[in-house]
C-alpha cells in the first residue's frame, strides 16, 4: 500500500516538473514563409511633425535585395501604444498579409547623470526623424503601408502606401 501510494507520489512530482519546465514562450503567427528565393527590403523614409497633431512622411529610397533576415530587428514591438508606426505588407489586392510595429521615431529617450551621480531619463520630442526600415518581405507583397495609431489603439490614420518593385 505505502509503495503503491510513493510511487503516485513520485509520478505527479515527475509530471509537474516536466510540465514546469515547458516553453512559455508562444510562437507567433504573424510569420513570413520562407521561399527559394527570399527577398529583403531596405526602405528609408523622413516624418515630420506637422501642426494639430499631425505628421507627413516622405520617401528616401528603397532597394530589395536576395536574402534572408539573420535576427529580428530591435525595433520591432508586440505591444504597439499610441502614436506608434504600424507597418502593414499588403499583397496585389490590398490585403493585409504581415504586420509589424515599430516605436514612434519623434520621441527619444536618453539617460544622463544628474550633480549626485545618479541617471535619470529625458524624453525628447523631435519634429523631424529618419525612419530606417530592414525587412523580410512576404513573397507575395506589392505594397509597404505606414499608419499611425490613434487615440484608442485601434484606429489607426495612413501615413503613405509604397509600391514594391
Amino acid at each position: 500500500m505505502k509503495r503503491l501510494f510513493f510511487f503516485k507520489l513520485i509520478f505527479l512530482l515527475g509530471m509537474l516538473c516536466l510540465l514546469a519546465c515547458g516553453g512559455q514562450k508562444q510562437i507567433s503567427d504573424n510569420s513570413i514563409p520562407i521561399t527559394k528565393n527570399p527577398k529583403l527590403l531596405f526602405i528609408n523614409y523622413t516624418l515630420e511633425a506637422q501642426e494639430e497633431n499631425t505628421k507627413k512622411i516622405q520617401l528616401i529610397n528603397k532597394k530589395i535585395t536576395d536574402g534572408l533576415v539573420k535576427t529580428q530587428s530591435h525595433k520591432f514591438i508586440s505591444q504597439p501604444n499610441v502614436d506608434d508606426i504600424k507597418c502593414v505588407q499588403l499583397d496585389k489586392n490590398y490585403k493585409t498579409i504581415h504586420v509589424d510595429y515599430i516605436r514612434n521615431p519623434l520621441i527619444k529617450f536618453t539617460e544622463t547623470t544628474n550633480e549626485s551621480l545618479e541617471f535619470s531619463r529625458q524624453k525628447h520630442i523631435l519634429k523631424k526623424a529618419p525612419i530606417s526600415l530592414k525587412l523580410q518581405l512576404h513573397p507575395e507583397a506589392h505594397y509597404l503601408r505606414l499608419l499611425v495609431i490613434t487615440d484608442n489603439k485601434k484606429s489607426t490614420t495612413e501615413l503613405i502606401t509604397t509600391k514594391l518593385d
